[in-house]
């Protein structure tokens, strides 16, 4: 440390300076320069990590939407086609072409039909949005 004192008249001035330095014998310095490198690296990789996980989690869901929204479309088609089935049965029946037993047997399917419906469309907690 070296130091500087200047008197003039009634003001003093005093300056000091030091300056040290490390010999970097074991290559400390230069590790940690490569560990801070590594953690930068290791946050930013982290980090697209992150970016890519929310990105697969909205894609599975969009899917999943998807394939419920498929489901909900060929129940209603099934639905119809059971109903029109079971109009046809009904004039069968009428007609003494077929027993009530037949009759019922369609029914149930027809209603079986319509009861998925309600349950495709309800929202179950995977589906909730908030």
């Amino acid at each position: 440390m070296a130091a500087l004192t200047l008197q003039t008249g009634l003001t003093t001035l005093t300056t000091c300076c030091s300056a040290s330095w490390e010999i970097d014998q074991w290559g400390k310095i230069r590790r940690q320069s490569e560990a801070a490198r590594a953690q930068i690296v290791a946050s930013e990789e982290g980090r697209q990590g992150v970016i890519l996980t929310l990105v697969s989690s909205v894609a599975g869901g969009y899917i999943n939407l998807r394939a419920l929204d498929r489901q909900l479309e060929i129940a209603k088609a099934t639905a119809r086609s059971r109903g029109d089935s079971y109009k046809i049965f009904q004039d069968r029946y009428a007609g003494g072409v077929i027993s009530l037993l037949e009759l019922s047997q369609n029914k149930s399917q027809y209603e079986e039909a319509l009861a998925t419906i309600p349950q495709l469309r309800k929202p179950s907690p995977s589906r909730k949005t908030h």
